[in-house]
């Protein structure tokens, strides 16, 4: 599944947030109980239509807009945030929050004052570079010998520990992630198959191919969480076609993009296809893929 190494970042935070719900809330900080997750899609009175990272309403009825940014969310970003979060109240007529999450670091406690605090606007801030990993993997090793589950929080920090803007050693530590796959009684069972899919991204995305060599264990995409993550990957897809009209593109670049992006959609599943064909019932096999009998029995 290769695409632009910033939107399969995209794609894995909004796998968590939709995997995970209140458990992903709690881990970024956020009070509150999920209600529901809401569509991302928003149109404007001129009739276009934005992407939001991912949206949803709480318990006490306000709503929470997330917006993922790699490295970290720029002055630019945040005009644009704002026009989201004036949208969302102007839909839903509620209070709407919004909640930056950065792959980077916060360079300095001032940082966050300084960009995007507004009396009309003040969204809240998350920074994965500034989690503390090597500590909470000191705790899932001590786990690990004594064969204890592991939290939500641990398992949402496994995932996430690569993805950070300046992971160091990304081979090295997603060949340990496959080591500890091998010990499914560690993991929660109904959200094992989407981690090991995260796992296979990260894999696919961020290792050269003689890293790739290197682990290994091959671990499959399964077909229970393939929904889900082709679903984010069509999000994301929408949101990149929408942001790069907003930038003013040509139109003859728009079309390319479109394109290109289901180009790579394809050949997404034509991979999915090939690891499956021999597995499962080929006309299930079409049906999610989207490819026809005859293309699957070519691969």
């Amino acid at each position: 599944m290769s695409r632009d190494i910033h939107d399969i970042f995209d794609v894995i935070m909004k796998i968590i947030a939709t995997v995970y719900g209140n458990d992903f809330l709690r881990y970024i900080g956020i009070k509150g109980e999920l209600k529901k997750e809401l569509k991302t899609e928003i149109t404007t009175i001129k009739g276009k239509k934005l992407y939001l990272d991912f949206l949803c309403e709480l318990n006490d009825g306000t709503i929470h807009n997330f917006e993922f940014q790699y490295p970290k969310a720029t002055s630019n970003d945040l005009e644009r945030f704002f026009g989201y979060n004036i949208l969302v109240e102007v839909r839903y007529q509620t209070l709407t929050e919004t909640v930056i999450i950065n792959f980077g670091h916060r360079k300095n406690p001032e940082e966050i004052k300084r960009i995007g605090k507004t009396k009309c606007f003040n969204p809240q801030y998350f920074y994965l570079g500034d989690i503390d990993f090597d500590e909470i993997m000191e705790k899932i090793n001590i786990k690990v010998k004594s064969e204890k589950r592991l939290t939500a929080s641990e398992e949402i920090t496994l995932m996430i520990m690569c993805i950070v803007s300046d992971c160091k050693n990304k081979a090295q530590k997603l060949k340990g992630l496959c080591k500890l796959l091998k010990k499914k009684e560690l993991f929660d069972e109904s959200r094992f198959e989407f981690i090991e899919s995260v796992v296979k991204l990260e894999i696919d995305n961020l290792l050269t191919e003689k890293e790739k060599q290197d682990i290994k264990k091959e671990i499959k995409m399964t077909p229970q969480a393939l929904s889900t993550i082709q679903r984010a990957i069509d999000e994301v897809n929408k949101k990149v076609i929408s942001e790069a009209k907003m930038e003013g593109e040509a139109k003859g670049m728009e079309k390319g993009m479109e394109k290109g992006i289901e180009k790579g959609r394809k050949e997404s599943m034509q991979e999915i296809a090939k690891a499956f064909k021999d597995k499962i019932d080929i006309e299930e096999l079409s049906q999610a893929t989207g490819l026809s009998i005859d293309e699957i029995n070519q691969l």
